[in-house]
């Protein structure tokens, strides 16, 4: 009886490349991206074209989403260096440069972006590191260039006025929020989240709008119910309301919809 033929890393070594690409695709498409990625690995050893590289660098974005999603930020920064010894190209080591901001390793992304001629995703990539550092409140601050923190700091005192109903403060504090900061995104969100207590809710669509869909900001917009659960809306910036998107950032985590998880 003959031996029978041994699997690697649980994937059978008689797939062919186009039943393992299939495959792929398909646990993508529905979210599996821990079998994509390990089917992905086992294509691109077989046959690795570029396509094949392609589909796998798309596996490990799709990956590191996921376990962004579920907090297991580690495991997420390990997928992200073994995307990059793959020799990605200029727009996908951008996108992995992103999601290492994404997950708090800011000086690796900006090493990154960095080393990519002519790349301008550095305020973007800075921007998702503004992300990180807010929802890990004042501990956050420190994850960001040393020039960043005194808009941090203004973030969260915006923050902490709108959630005591102190508007004008919160506004006030904003205004040192300038059109080129990485923070310009929760400054918007901020000015919606101010008419959205006030009862204005065109102003607040109006803010909410312009937000990037890819930030936690938009997340946390949409997190919040078209109309109040009570009331008088500045009841909900109380201690304890249903409406965690009016606390201060170290409250973000536990937010509406989880709001640092992606979609």
């Amino acid at each position: 009886m003959g031996k029978k033929r041994k699997k690697t890393s649980g994937v059978p070594l008689t797939l062919t490349p186009a039943v393992l690409k299939s495959r792929v695709e398909k646990a993508l498409a529905e979210g599996r991206t821990a079998q994509a990625l390990e089917l992905a690995r086992a294509l691109f050893k077989q046959d690795p074209s570029p396509p094949h590289k392609g589909l796998l660098l798309q596996a490990c974005l799709e990956r590191v989403r996921q376990l962004r999603a579920q907090g297991q930020a580690r495991d997420a920064r390990t997928v992200l260096e073994n995307a990059l010894q793959l020799g990605p190209d200029a727009p996908q080591r951008e996108r992995i440069a992103e999601e290492l901001a994404a997950v708090g390793d800011v000086p690796r992304a900006l090493a990154v972006v960095e080393g990519i001629p002519g790349s301008a995703a550095v305020p973007r990539v800075l921007g998702f590191a503004a992300d990180f550092a807010l929802q890990q409140g004042a501990a956050g601050r420190n994850t960001l260039p040393e020039a960043h923190h005194p808009q941090f700091d203004l973030i969260v005192q915006a923050f902490a006025h709108t959630a005591a109903g102190r508007d004008e403060q919160a506004k006030a504090a904003l205004q040192g929020v300038g059109l080129q900061s990485p923070f310009l995104e929760w400054k918007v969100f901020l000015r919606g989240l101010i008419a959205y207590h006030q009862n204005d809710d065109q102003r607040a669509r109006e803010n909410w709008q312009r937000l990037d869909p890819n930030r936690v900001p938009a997340r946390l917009a949409a997190a919040l119910p078209d109309r109040p659960a009570v009331p008088d809306r500045a009841a909900a910036r109380r201690p304890g309301a249903a409406a965690a998107a009016g606390r201060p950032p170290s409250g973000l985590r536990a937010g509406p919809g989880a709001a640092g998880d992606p979609a």
